[in-house]
């Protein structure tokens, strides 16, 4: 029996799928921020700055985004079962490589590996959740696979650093290898493998996946190495203009491909343009506060890892609970209601930060925080539901892999572009940082993090502009 026939015909839900799905996806999800509390300890242990440790956080995402793309393909060419294995035996090997590391680039290419990785493995659990509960009950399957994964990386923060604190910023590769082993042992015994009676695959565009991955590495390379060595120099410029003719370059392929990753027909729709747009822009206010704020927390007001972890963790969790209700604002309210609500919360909570300075009281920083994070937990169910609701269905699940591929691609872009705010704004990279005291340094970083908290509030709110197209 194909796989469609199997979920037509299900009377009830795979519980044991469906826990191979939440314990695989939330293992790669917490990955995604366990480390960002070992950030500081780190640039210290290797002697780094902010815009080579940011390649932690900026490579883990480029992979995740040039991956989640390849998803499909595999589970076409080789199945669910044995796609999500493969996914998560590179993950655990990533892990090791990064627990082991020598040096920065055996660190990045660790999160390269882990971000591959998760972008095979988070559209695949939604997937098998789909494929697992019977027609009419897969909200109630997607609302337990979307609270195991918001709970995941809210807890990470507060596990990576009492993991750094208690053991080593090496504990904290090896976090999610556990759940990953037991997420390959129900995958094994309780995934579907691919029928020999379906379909041929359709051939992986591997033009558009070197064409986008190689960009993508080209432009985070050209945007870190700008304020270290100039923006002037040759090969920076080079980097920037290869990056945006390779951009160019793979939008035109994507065209003219027959099977492209990332099908640029439902683009024509100009609200799901701007849907899109705004979930670009929820993603690099996601990725780039959640990169900030443990390193103002620590470098500005002296928090341990573990403490920066505990201040984070209500924000986390306050996020968690904000998407049913935030679902039901999208189902009941115009779009732009939830998301001009949403914008207006995370711009406040930015601006708040950004006149903090270097002496607010913990638990007015918890509030702040907090804000932001529900302000964006209001965004992502409009943003998407307003693009999508407006598609034909057959156009859909095409469009639901763009928005996520636009999340992590922002993610990625906003988290260099803020580390080179903070450190022109620092003045980290000049010569004078070194020969100021430890007072100065403190006020240097202070201003370099107001700076960038400020901008991204200006981010946000200037990202509304793409309501005009929803509305059209």
């Amino acid at each position: 029996m194909s796989a469609a026939n199997e979920h037509a015909t299900r009377q009830h839900p795979d519980w044991k799928a469906t826990a191979a799905a939440i314990v695989g996806t939330a293992s790669v999800v917490m990955a995604a921020t366990i480390l960002n509390v070992a950030l500081a300890p780190l640039m210290g242990v290797f002697a780094v700055d902010q815009p080579t440790i940011q390649w932690l956080v900026t490579g883990f995402l480029a992979a995740m985004t040039t991956a989640m793309l390849v998803s499909a393909w595999s589970v076409e060419r080789f199945g669910i079962r044995a796609t999500y294995i493969a996914a998560m035996a590179v993950f655990v090997v990533g892990s090791v490589i990064g627990a082991v590391a020598p040096g920065m680039g055996w660190l990045i290419a660790a999160r390269v590996l882990q971000g591959a990785a998760a972008g095979i493995v988070q559209p695949l659990g939604m997937l098998v959740v789909f494929h697992a509960f019977p027609p009419g009950q897969q909200g109630r399957g997607f609302g337990l696979y979307g609270l195991g994964v918001i709970l995941s990386p809210a807890a990470a923060p507060v596990l990576g650093g009492l993991l750094v604190d208690l053991v080593s910023w090496r504990a904290t590769f090896l976090a999610a290898v556990p759940f990953c082993l037991m997420g390959m042992a129900l995958a094994r015994a309780h995934l579907p493998g691919r029928h020999p009676s379906e379909t041929p695959p359709r051939p992986l565009d591997v033009a558009g996946l070197v064409l986008l991955a190689g960009t993508l590495a080209v432009l985070l390379w050209a945007l870190s190495r700008g304020l270290q060595i100039g923006w002037t120099i040759p090969a920076v410029q080079g980097g920037l203009v290869t990056g945006a003719v390779g951009l160019a370059a793979f939008l035109g392929w994507e065209m003219r491909c027959k099977a492209p990753l990332l099908k640029l027909a439902v683009f024509r729709s100009a609200p799901f343009v701007g849907g899109f747009l705004l979930t670009v822009a929820v993603g690099g206010g996601l990725y780039a506060s959640t990169y900030l704020i443990p390193l103002y927390l620590q470098q500005v007001l002296g928090m341990t890892p573990s403490g920066a972890g505990l201040v984070l963790m209500p924000a986390g969790l306050a996020m968690a609970a904000t998407f049913p209700f935030a679902g039901r604002m999208a189902d009941r309210l115009p779009p732009a209601v939830p998301v001009v609500l949403g914008a207006a919360l995370f711009a406040l909570s930015c601006g708040l930060l950004a006149m903090a300075g270097a002496g607010p009281a913990v638990p007015w920083l918890v509030v702040w925080i907090l804000l932001g994070r529900v302000g964006l937990g209001l965004i992502m169910p409009s943003a998407t539901a307003g693009s999508l609701a407006r598609l034909d269905r057959a156009d859909v699940p095409q469009a639901s892999g763009a928005m996520n591929f636009g999340r992590q691609l922002g993610g990625s872009l906003c988290v260099s572009l803020i580390s080179i705010v903070f450190t022109a704004a620092a003045g980290t990279h000049a010569d004078g940082f070194a020969l100021l005291d430890a007072a100065g340094q403190r006020l240097a970083l202070a201003h370099g993090y107001q700076v960038a908290f400020a901008v991204l509030a200006v981010v946000q709110v200037v990202a509304l502009a793409a309501l005009g197209l929803t509305r059209r």
